[in-house]
């Protein structure tokens, strides 16, 4: 964070010694449920994200993917009770599963990973994740819109070190075990090896106190263990928990608001939590515009639109030049069938 050189210092003497990431899914609006966009960005070759815009009325897609994605009448709901039948029976067999993946367990079973089949299903996004500092210092966040994937994550975290300019000391997050796990094995490989990525990878990373007790593999317990980290002594390390526990006070207000409205709503609110934090005027003004780099995929969100909305412009050029062939067809032949009739016509009165 360099919250020191732009807003200042904050209140105490372990002003921005780590960095604790974590999401949030109480702020979950209505999107569209196209989940198969497809964006490249410095970090990842092939990145497959979410759409961000708001679904029309009465529909389950947004304007850019409606015509993908046909809704027709014979696709029926089943009924009340068979869907009661449905849940209880996948309620079940998620309890066994996870009854069986703990009982002698040798790895941690915390990934926040869903499957397709619920992804698809879902209509609404996966809420909020952000990066605050151990003085409750907002630094980055983002928007979910299929689930909590560590490839997302990573680029959240390399955009922030490239903008910023400034790497952590030590990191939080109660998946850690598995972030690092894949950053270490597809680094160099379907994982670009950037400046950012690189540094990412030196960081040391923990897990949160408060969940590292469901964290049972060897290998993790050995190394994520909070405790055991010099770095973290007497750090807040549930900065993150209670940023959201107060941003769930503007939940219902989030969850109600469009695509364009949210993401600038969860801007300025957070803008103005760091300014309390640091003492300083909601008035006040900050020249900041030469001191950012510019970042194409800062926001992937805007990434996956901006390529959403570059096909639909497509299609519809297409579909336009078409129809304006096929109109042009159309008058032709209506000419060529009325030349005849005014030849036959002149011969006669001739």
């Amino acid at each position: 964070s360099r919250h020191k050189e732009i807003l200042g210092p904050c209140t105490g003497n372990k002003c921005s010694e780590a960095l604790v990431v974590d999401g949030h899914q109480k702020c979950r609006r209505r999107v569209c449920k196209a989940k198969e966009i497809e964006i490249k960005t410095d970090l990842f070759e092939k990145m497959i994200v979410g759409c961000c815009r708001t679904p029309l009325r009465y529909s389950k897609y947004c304007e850019l993917h409606l015509h993908k994605h046909p809704e027709t009448d014979n696709n029926k709901q089943k009924n009340s009770r068979e869907l009661v039948i449905s849940s209880h029976i996948r309620s079940w067999k998620t309890r066994r599963s996870q009854k069986e993946k703990h009982f002698g367990a040798t790895g941690c079973c915390t990934s926040k990973a869903r499957g397709d089949s619920y992804v698809r299903k879902c209509a609404r996004s996966f809420g909020v994740i952000a990066a605050v500092t151990n003085c409750c210092i907002v630094t980055t966040f983002g928007e979910f819109f299929r689930t909590e994937t560590l490839k997302e994550i990573l680029q959240l975290l390399t955009n922030s070190i490239k903008v910023s300019g400034v790497v952590p000391k030590t990191a939080v997050y109660d998946d850690g075990c598995h972030l690092i796990e894949y950053l270490h094995k597809h680094i160099g490989k379907d994982l670009a090896e950037t400046y950012a990525a690189k540094a990412l990878s030196q960081i040391k990373f923990s897990v949160d106190r408060t969940y590292f007790r469901n964290h049972v593999g060897s290998w993790c317990r050995a190394n994520m263990n909070p405790d055991k980290n010099p770095l973290l002594e007497n750090i807040n390390t549930q900065a993150a928990e209670q940023l959201f526990s107060w941003l769930k006070g503007y939940a219902s207000i989030i969850s109600s608001l469009g695509w364009k409205r949210a993401s600038m709503f969860l801007l300025i609110i957070f803008h103005h939590k760091n300014l309390i934090a640091t003492n300083i005027k909601s008035s006040s003004v900050f020249n900041i515009v030469n001191q950012v780099p510019h970042e194409p995929t800062i926001s992937l969100m805007h990434t996956a639109d901006s390529i959403s909305l570059l096909e639909a412009s497509n299609i519809l050029a297409s579909s336009t030049s078409s129809s304006t062939n096929q109109s042009n067809k159309i008058v032709a032949d209506n000419l060529t069938k009325c030349t005849p009739e005014k030849e036959k016509k002149k011969t006669i009165n001739e």
